[in-house]
């Protein structure tokens, strides 16, 4: 199984049976060779070396002895959505850092939700639920009145919800994560690399995110891919009879 089908499979599972840190190392496996059992056990080492089985244990290791951060000089850079380069070099997006954190906290004793605040993923305390994390921030603390402050200065003209504070699961992770990597490579990077960005957004979303996928695999002359895209749209469009046309012409192609 490849790391695509691996992911896919994974996926397709419940939320609550989602490996969320075995799927985020999937993601990086298609930029790059990752060996995920050794990512996976990096998460292991860390929480083995936590002070406390707390948030404060947690956060003291991670952020005070291991200096994880946010990446504020090069925040757009591939490495910081790569669950193996962000262990490696302790800075990255505010989603990857929460990934890492809550990872290390569950496999220390500690739950910590993450929390889909749009523009910039925190972390709640399972046990408090006015208590927050921001990991991008070297794990502050934050109450309702501070995680709405982090929103207005992203979106100003925005109106605050609490919604916006409420859990998100494994699946709306990944879906961010690979978002993040479709803006990332829609303007720097191969033509590759958005190619498979679009296609990991794609088995999250579902639909007309199939679209995309056609379009950037016909220009790469990946025909064979394309056509697969193609007729997953034509299943599930009210188009769908332009895109079985499309396919059935891209599949001839190869035959």
């Amino acid at each position: 199984m490849d790391v695509t089908e691996r992911f896919a499979e994974l996926a397709a599972r419940p939320s609550g049976l989602l490996p969320i840190d075995e799927a985020v190392a999937l993601i990086a496996a298609h930029d790059h060779p990752v060996d995920v059992p050794a990512v996976l056990g990096r998460l292991d080492d860390l929480a083995e070396r936590c002070p406390s089985a707390t948030v404060e244990g947690v956060c003291e290791l991670l952020f005070d002895h291991e200096g994880f951060a946010g990446d504020v000089e090069d925040y757009h850079n591939p490495d910081n959505s790569f669950l193996d380069r962000v262990l490696e070099r302790r800075v990255g997006l505010p989603i990857l850092l929460c990934v890492v954190t809550a990872e290390v906290a569950a496999r220390a004793g500690v739950c910590l939700a993450p929390v889909g605040m749009p523009g910039h993923l925190l972390l709640r305390d399972c046990s408090d639920d006015g208590s927050f994390i921001d990991p991008f921030q070297g794990g502050r603390r934050l109450d309702r009145a501070g995680c709405e402050r982090i929103f207005h200065e992203l979106h100003p003209t925005t109106p605050f919800r609490e919604a916006f504070l409420d859990p998100t699961d494994g699946r709306t992770v990944l879906q961010r994560i690979s978002t993040n990597l479709v803006r990332t490579f829609s303007t720097r990077g191969p033509i590759g690399s958005l190619a498979w960005a679009l296609h990991l957004r794609a088995i999250l979303a579902g639909g007309d995110a199939w679209v995309p996928v056609a379009r950037v695999k016909e220009r790469v002359g990946d025909w064979p891919g394309a056509a697969n895209a193609w007729e997953v749209v034509a299943e599930s469009s009210p188009a769908g009879s332009q895109a079985g046309i499309r396919a059935a012409s891209l599949r001839a192609k190869v035959n």
